[in-house]
């Protein structure tokens, strides 16, 4: 799956682009909606579609380059992740990642999509549940929420499937934060009458989404040339966890490998599953991201050399954890 393309001299100024009504209120990091125009400009852009401009954490600067990344490494790998652009606001010298709407919830072709987060079925299936912390969140009641709605005939996507590639996606780019509300349903309605009503025919999974909090992000600058050094990257890739835990019994969240070692023994079939996306050249996934370096971006803002250079190692030693346990 090729990503589309944003070269460097490409750079997407949303300053005239008209402000969206919706807030987006997951997540702390700084974040607004706009409608790109009819004529965006550039091809990999959709006409008068909503985008969401995310910035970086105060503290990490070039944070925002994890969600175009990892969009990269997600479309590379043939995983299911939202187009990211690299953009600023001229109005308020704004730098962030342009991140592509990933459903439409206005009626189009005689339907409409409704967007129903991953916490509201914890909710209905763990009482008490957390919704702020999500300590509750795990593998377990997830899959069998999901496999719920697909053995009815209603979930179009194989939940087993998916989740080994969203999990094994995040295990290898260090994501922490696929908490209940980064992960949901996407329910198709079809228009009855003429009344706007709509009856729920089927759902899918929406993208992996809300990717920031990964790929060593918040390793400052000064500290990138110690850090690169190779038993502290390991060091690092070990403390790495997953947002969920395995059961709701589990007292902690799931190490990133341990929770696909898990998933491939309780499922065998998934192993080579799993395995085959990562049968890939990591000199092929780098040629995919080196020209992010080169984007107009100011630094402290600017993607780095030794930042990037800092990614292909965590990548590589994580593909290959990953590729030990399910060998």
């Amino acid at each position: 799956m090729e990503p589309l393309r944003q070269s460097p001299e490409q750079l997407v100024d949303v300053t005239d682009w008209a402000g969206d009504e919706v807030v987006y209120p997951e997540g702390s990091r700084p974040k607004s909606t706009f409608i790109s125009p009819s004529d965006p400009g550039f091809d990999f852009l959709r006409p008068a579609h909503r985008y969401l401009l995310k910035q970086s954490a105060q503290r990490y600067p070039a944070q925002f380059w994890a969600e175009i990344i990892a969009y990269r490494i997600g479309t590379f790998l043939g995983i299911s992740v939202p187009p990211a652009f690299a953009a600023l606001d001229r109005r308020a010298n704004i730098y962030g990642s342009l991140i592509e709407w990933f459903y439409v919830d206005h009626i189009q072709n005689d339907g409409f999509d409704r967007y129903v987060s991953g916490g509201q079925y914890m909710r209905r299936r763990i009482p008490g549940y957390d919704m702020v912390k999500g300590k509750q969140h795990n593998f377990q009641t997830v899959f069998s929420a999901c496999q719920r709605y697909h053995l009815a005939g209603y979930l179009t996507d194989p939940p087993l499937r998916h989740w080994a590639k969203v999990l094994l996606f995040d295990a290898l780019i260090g994501n922490q934060d696929r908490h209940q509300d980064n992960w949901g349903l996407l329910w198709r309605y079809r228009l009855i009458g003429d009344r706007n009503i709509g009856e729920r025919e089927k759902a899918r999974f929406a993208p992996a989404f809300d990717n920031g909090t990964s790929l060593g992000h918040e390793i400052t600058e000064k500290n990138l040339t110690v850090t690169t050094q190779a038993e502290r990257i390991e060091r690092y890739v070990q403390r790495g966890h997953h947002h969920m835990r395995w059961s709701l019994e589990d007292v902690k969240p799931a190490g990133h490998f341990d929770l696909i070692g898990l998933i491939a023994e309780k499922w065998p079939d998934t192993r080579q599953f799993m395995a085959s996306l990562l049968a890939y050249s990591p000199a092929d996934l780098e040629a995919q991201l080196s020209d992010l370096v080169a984007f107009p971006v100011p630094p402290p803002y600017s993607l780095s050399a030794e930042r990037l250079h800092w990614v292909y190692a965590l990548l590589r030693v994580r593909r290959e954890h990953l590729l030990m346990v399910l060998s």
